[in-house]
C-alpha cells in the first residue's frame, strides 16, 4: 500500500507541469511528464493507453515500474478524475483516483544495481496547500507469496482532505482471498478550529492470518488490534487493545491534556502559560503470542508506563518512562531545555533471567540470547556538568556470532549556552571492546577476525550544529583504524573525514560485499561526503598486495603490491576525476576527467606488461610491452572512445601448435566506433606474419582483418615441417552468437615447401594390452598423452565456442617433400580447407612429380605416390614401387595414413611376403640365406618399420621353427637379429648376428627352476661362464 501512496504524491507535480506548459495539450508530452516524474535510478515506469491528458478525466490503461531486476508493479485501469483548474490557486481537487487491478510480484531492489554518477540533492517533496481526494478504489490488489509470506488478494477503498477546515482520512482494506476476510479500517477526523480529534484504526485478522505467521505466534490464532478516541486536545484519550482468540492480552490508556501553569509559577517566570500533558500506560500477559522459551522473558505481566508533557520550563520533559517485563527492567526521565540541551537525563536497565541465557523476542530475524545485559546513563546539570554511561552484553548467542564481552563505556561534559554566538558544547569520551568473539562469514563481527578495542572522543557543538569524532582508534586481528571526522548536523548532512583503514585480510570482506577476495589493503582518505545526497570530494591512496577478485585477468595486474592514488569529487553535474594513478610493475596508468549519464569526457594513459593478459590465452603465453592513451567523450560506451594501444617487443607462443611469435610490433587506433589494426611480428621458426583491417567496438564486434604470411616456417614435428606464403581474410562478427552472419576465413595459402616425415616404429612382436586404466593420474600426465594421441581432447578442450568458417586454398605445385622408410618423393596438388576450426574438412591430393625408393642399396623405381587428404590433415599415402628380379616383377606398396602406414610386399609371378623380400634383396629364397643376409634383410625390415612389417617378422620366425625373432637398431643405426631356439627342455641357445658381420653366441642350461648355468662367446669378446640364481618376489 506503501507503493500506491507514492504513485499518487508523485503525480502532483507531473499534473501540475502539465497544466502550466504550453504544450501541455499533447499526451504524448504528458505521458513522458509523467515517466519522469515517476523514474529514477533504478526506477523504470513505464505508461501504456495514455487518453484524456486535455480532459478533466484521464486514463491509463496500464502502468508498469521495474528495477534492475525487472517489473516488480503493474497497474491497470488507472482513472484520474479532477480539477485542473484548482492547481492553479495550490489546490489538488480529485473527484476519483482508481485502479482496476494493482499487481505486486515482490519487493523493489534498495539500491540500484548500478548508481548514477550524479549526486542527489535531498528534499521533501512539495506538496499543494489543499487536497481533497473524494474516492481513491482498487478494485484488485494482488501481492505475491513472495512479499508477505502469504499470497494477498484485496481491495481498498478511501478519501483523503487536508485543508485549513480539516485533516480527514478514511480508508478500508479488506482481504477476499480468505473464508473470514482480514480487514484494516482507519476513520481520522481533525478540525483545526475546535481542536476535536476523532480516531478509529481497526486491524482485524482471521486464524492463519499474514500477521500472525509473520510474527510466529503459536497456533496463528485470529488477531484483532485497536486504538479507539474522540474529543478535544486538550482532554483527549484512546484506548488501545490487543486481542488473540477473543482474548485481551495487551491493553491501555493513552492521554492528552492542555495544563495551565499556576500563578506561582508564572510570578516566577518558570513557565510559559500552557503545556501538554501526556501519559500512555498498556499492560498485558504477552506469553500466549510468544513461543513457550520467548515467553520466559515477558513473564505473566508485561508493562509500559510513560509519563512527560510538553513545554512549561523545557522543551520536553519525561518524568517516567518505565518498561518491566520478567527479564526486563528498563526506567529513564529526560528534561530538554527550550534550546534543546539536556537539562538532565537517567537511563537504567537490566535484562537477567533465572537461567544461564534469556532468549529475547524474535519477530521473524534470528535467534538471539544473552546470560546478561544492562545500560547505566546519567546526568543532571542541577548537580555538575559531568555525564557517564555503560552499555554491557555479556553471553552473546546468535547462530552467526557468539560473544563472551561487549562493552561500550563513555563520559564527558555538557555545558551549557553561554552566549547565543557559542551555543552549549557537550563533549565525550569512549572506549569499546569485544572479547571472545566467534563469528560466520555472514554476520559483520567476521570482518574483525575476533576480539577487538575501539576508542574515539566527540563534541558537539550548538552553533556550529556539528557533532566531531576525534582520536578514532580501532584494533583487531584483522582491522585496525586510526581517523577524526565532523559530521554536520543540518543540511545534507555532510560529513568531514581523514582516516586509515588496513586490512589485513581481505578474504573475510568477500562475504559482506558478495564479492570473492583475496590478498591485504589499506585505504588513506581525506575529504568530505554527504549523507543525504551521496555526494563526495575525496582524495587519498589506496594500497594493496596479493589482491585477488576472482578474475583472472584483473587478478594478475593486482598480484604484485600496489598504489592508487585519487582525488575525486561527486556532486549534482557528476563525477569529477581529478587525479587517479595507479601504479605496480606489471601495470601504470592516469585517469583523469568527468563521468556522467549522459556525456563524460575522461582520458586514460598508461603502460602494462602484455603478461597480464596471458590466462585470457592460456595455455599460450604472452609476453611484451603494452601501452595506451585514450580518450572518451561521449557516453560510457566503446564507441565514445578514440586514441592509440600500442605492444612492441612482443612474444606470443601456442606450445599446442608449437607456434611462436616474437618481436610483436603494432597498435590499435580506436575512432568512431571501431578499431584499426596494425600488427607484425616475426615467427621464431622463420618467415614473418602481418595484420590489418578493422574491428567494430560494439557487439557483434564486425570484423574486416587481412593476414599476411611471408615466408612462414610452419613446424609440426615430428611429421611435418612446411614453409608457406599467403594472403587471408577474417570477415564478419567476432561474436556470431549475437549476430545472423559467420565468421568466416578466406583466402590462399602458397606452400613453398614442405617435408612430410614418415613415422618410424618399432617391429617388436606387438601385443594389444587392451585398455589401460590410469589410477589418480596428474594433469602433466593427461596432457602428454593427449598430445602423443593415446586419449581424445573433450569437447571444451578441442572445440571453440564460436567457431570460424573455413574457405581456404593451398596450393603448393611443387617441393612436397615426403621422406622417410626408404621413399624420397617430391610431390604437387592443391588442398581445399573447408568446414570450420571444430572441424576442419582438407579435400584434395598431391600428385608425383619424382622420386626414388632405396631398400638397403636396391633402387627401386617409383611409379606411383599420392598423398590424398579426406577430412583430416593426417593425409592418406598411396606410394608404389617396382623392381624386376630376372623373370619375377616385385612390387613394394607403402599404404595408408602418414601416421602409421602399412608396407605390402608383391610379386608377378606370386610369393609369400616373406619370399618376395628375400627375393628383392638377394636375388634367392629365404631357405639359402646366410645370417649375414639375414641381418641385413633385419636392416631393411627397419627402414620400412611399421605395423606391416610386424607381420613378416611373425612368418619368419614360424618358418624357421624359432622360438624366438627379434629385430632391433642401436642410436648408431647398426641392425642386430637374434635367433633362438630350445634345445631340449633346459637348453636354449640364442645367436645374435649384426649387420657388420659380428656374431654372438649364448648357451643357458637350467639346473633347477632358481639356478642357470650360462655360457657366452662373441667374435669381439673373450668367453664366459657363470651360475646365475633368480627368483621372483
Amino acid at each position: 500500500m506503501r507503493w500506491f501512496f507514492v504513485f499518487i504524491i508523485v503525480l502532483w507535480p507531473a499534473f501540475g507541469q502539465a497544466q502550466s506548459t504550453p504544450s501541455a495539450g499533447d499526451a504524448g508530452y504528458l505521458a513522458q511528464l509523467l515517466k519522469d516524474s515517476l523514474s529514477d535510478r533504478g526506477r523504470m515506469v513505464e505508461i501504456f493507453g495514455f487518453e484524456g491528458a486535455l480532459s478533466s478525466k484521464a486514463t491509463i490503461k496500464r502502468l508498469t515500474i521495474a528495477d534492475d531486476d525487472g517489473i516488480w508493479i503493474t497497474a491497470t485501469g488507472l482513472v484520474l478524475d479532477w480539477q485542473r483548474s484548482a492547481l492553479l490557486s495550490g489546490e489538488l481537487r480529485v473527484r476519483e483516483f482508481s485502479a482496476k487491478s494493482i499487481t505486486m510480484t515482490r519487493l523493489p531492489e534498495g539500491q540500484p544495481r548500478q548508481p548514477g554518477f550524479e549526486a542527489k540533492a535531498f528534499a521533501l517533496p512539495e506538496i499543494p496547500l489543499s487536497i481533497l481526494i473524494e474516492r481513491v478504489s482498487a478494485a484488485e490488489i494482488i501481492l505475491d507469496k513472495a512479499i508477505l509470506g502469504d499470497a494477498f488478494l484485496g481491495t481498498l477503498q478511501g478519501d483523503l482532505a487536508l485543508n485549513r477546515d480539516q485533516k480527514a482520512a478514511n480508508l478500508t482494506l479488506k482481504r477476499q482471498d480468505k473464508d473470514h476476510p482480514d480487514r484494516l479500517d482507519l476513520a481520522l477526523k481533525f478540525n483545526p478550529q475546535t481542536q476535536d480529534l476523532d480516531l478509529n484504526l481497526t486491524l482485524a485478522e482471521g486464524p492463519n492470518g499474514l500477521i500472525a505467521t509473520k510474527l510466529n505466534i503459536p497456533n496463528q490464532p485470529d488477531l484483532l488490534v485497536s486504538l479507539r478516541g474522540a474529543g478535544p486536545l486538550a482532554n483527549f484519550s484512546a484506548r488501545f487493545s490487543l486481542a488473540a482468540a477473543g482474548v485481551t492480552h495487551l491493553g491501555g490508556l493513552v492521554t492528552i491534556a492542555k495544563e495551565v501553569s499556576t500563578a506561582d509559577e508564572r510570578t516566577k517566570g518558570e513557565s510559559p502559560p500552557q503545556r501538554t500533558r501526556f501519559n500512555a500506560r498498556l499492560e498485558g500477559d504477552l506469553r500466549p503470542l510468544m513461543s513457550a522459551h520467548t515467553g520466559l522473558f515477558f513473564g505473566e505481566k508485561s508493562k509500559l508506563d510513560l509519563q512527560g508533557h510538553l513545554g512549561g520550563a523545557q522543551r520536553l520533559t519525561i518524568d517516567r518512562l518505565a518498561l518491566h517485563t520478567k527479564a526486563l527492567a528498563l526506567t529513564a526521565d529526560l528534561a530538554l531545555g527550550q534550546d534543546g540541551v539536556p537539562k538532565r537525563f537517567h537511563v537504567t536497565g537490566k535484562i537477567s533471567g533465572a537461567e544461564e541465557q534469556v532468549l529475547l523476542p524474535n519477530f521473524g530475524g534470528q535467534a538471539t540470547q544473552l546470560a546478561h545485559a544492562e545500560i547505566d546513563l546519567t546526568f543532571d546539570a542541577a548537580q555538575s556538568d559531568a555525564w557517564s554511561g555503560t552499555l554491557l552484553l555479556e553471553g552473546l548467542s546468535r547462530p552467526d556470532v557468539t560473544a563472551d564481552l561487549l562493552r561500550l563505556t563513555g563520559s564527558g561534559r555538557i555545558l551549557p549556552s553561554v552566549s547565543a554566538t557559542l551555543g552549549a558544547v557537550a563533549s565525550g569520551q569512549f572506549t569499546a571492546e569485544a572479547k571472545g568473539v566467534h563469528a560466520q562469514p555472514s554476520s559483520a563481527f567476521y570482518l574483525f577476525g575476533s576480539d577487538m578495542n575501539a576508542a574515539f572522543e566527540t563534541q558537539w557543538r550548538q552553533a556550529e550544529q556539528s557533532l566531531q569524532m576525534s582520536k578514532i582508534s580501532l584494533e583487531s586481528p584483522n582491522v585496525r583504524l586510526a581517523g577524526q571526522a565532523t559530521l554536520g548536523l543540518t543540511g545534507q548532512l555532510p560529513l568531514e573525514m581523514k582516516a586509515r583503514l588496513s586490512l589485513r585480510d581481505l578474504s573475510r570482506v568477500g562475504p559482506l560485499v558478495g564479492q570473492p577476495l583475496a590478498g591485504s589493503g589499506a585505504l588513506e582518505v581525506d575529504g568530505t561526503y554527504t549523507l543525504l545526497s551521496g555526494g563526495f570530494d575525496l582524495e587519498g591512496r589506496l594500497e594493496s598486495k596479493n589482491l585477488a577478485l576472482g578474475h583472472s585477468m584483473i587478478d594478475a595486474s593486482l598480484r604484485e603490491a600496489s598504489v592508487l592514488d585519487f582525488s575525486v569529487k561527486r556532486d549534482v553535474q557528476g563525477l569529477v576525476l581529478r587525479k587517479l594513478i595507479f601504479h605496480n610493475p606489471s601495470l601504470s596508468f592516469t585517469l583523469a576527467g568527468q563521468m556522467a549519464s549522459a556525456q563524460s569526457r575522461l582520458t586514460l594513459m598508461g603502460t602494462a606488461t602484455a603478461n597480464l593478459l596471458s590466462p585470457m590465452l592460456a595455455p599460450r603465453a604472452l609476453s611484451g610491452d603494452l601501452t595506451f592513451d585514450l580518450t572518451l567523450d561521449g557516453p560510457l560506451a566503446l564507441p565514445s572512445v578514440v586514441g592509440e594501444i600500442g605492444v612492441k617487443k612482443g612474444r606470443l607462443s601456442d606450445p599446442v601448435t608449437n607456434l611462436v611469435l616474437q618481436e610483436v610490433v603494432g597498435k590499435a587506433l580506436l575512432k568512431a566506433g571501431r578499431a584499426d589494426l596494425t600488427l607484425r611480428a616475426k615467427i621464431k621458426a622463420g618467415g614473418s606474419v602481418a595484420l590489418g583491417g578493422q574491428v567494430g567496438l560494439l557487439p557483434p564486434y564486425a570484423a574486416d582483418l587481412r593476414i599476411q604470411i611471408d615466408q612462414a616456417q610452419l613446424i609440426n614435428p615430428p611429421l611435418l615441417d612446411a614453409r608457406a606464403s599467403g594472403d587471408l581474410r577474417l570477415l564478419g562478427p567476432l561474436a556470431p552468437q549475437l549476430s545472423q552472419a559467420p565468421l568466416r576465413l578466406s583466402g590462399g595459402l602458397e606452400i613453398l615447401e614442405v617435408t612430410i616425415k614418415l613415422a618410424n616404429a618399432s617391429i617388436q612382436n606387438l601385443v594389444d594390452l587392451g585398455q589401460i586404466t590410469h589410477l589418480n593420474e596428474g594433469a602433466f600426465s593427461q596432457e602428454s598423452r593427449r598430445k602423443a594421441g593415446l586419449i581424445e581432447k573433450t569437447r571444451a578442450q578441442s572445440s571453440l565456442k564460436n567457431p570460424i568458417a573455413l574457405d581456404l586454398t593451398i596450393d603448393a605445385p611443387s617441393k612436397v617433400f615426403i621422406r622417410g622408410r626408404g621413399l624420397d618423393a617430391e610431390l604437387g596438388g592443391r588442398i581445399l580447407l573447408g568446414g570450420t576450426l571444430n572441424d576442419l574438412r582438407p579435400v584434395g591430393s598431391f600428385s608425383l612429380l619424382r622420386g626414388r625408393f632405396d631398400l638397403l642399396g636396391k633402387p627401386l623405381v617409383l611409379t606411383k605416390t599420392n598423398a590424398r587428404f579426406e577430412g583430416s590433415f593426417t593425409p592418406y599415402i598411396d606410394a608404389m614401387a617396382m623392381a624386376e628380379r630376372e623373370s619375377t616383377k616385385i612390387y613394394v606398396q607403402i599404404l595408408g595414413k602418414v601416421s602409421a602406414p602399412d608396407v605390402h610386399f608383391t610379386s608377378d609371378p606370386v610369393r609369400p611376403q616373406e619370399e618376395v623380400l628375400a627375393y628383392l634383396l638377394f636375388g634367392s629364397d629365404l631357405a639359402t640365406l646366410s645370417p649375414l643376409q639375414v641381418a641385413q634383410m633385419a636392416n631393411a625390415l627397419a627402414s620400412l618399420a611399421g605395423t606391416g612389417a610386424g607381420n613378416i617378422v611373425s612368418k619368419l620366425r614360424r618358418k624357421f621353427a624359432l622360438d624366438d625373432l627379434d629385430l632391433s637398431t642401436s642410436a648408431s643405426g647398426a641392425t642386430t637379429v637374434k635367433l633362438g631356439k630350445y634345445l631340449t627342455e633346459n637348453v636354449y641357445s640364442e645367436v645374435a648376428v649384426d649387420n657388420l658381420g659380428a656374431t654372438a653366441l649364448e648357451l643357458n642350461l637350467d639346473l633347477t627352476p632358481t639356478i642357470t648355468l650360462r655360457g657366452k662367446t662373441s667374435t669381439d669378446r673373450p668367453a664366459g661362464l657363470g651360475v646365475f640364481i633368480e627368483k621372483d618376489y
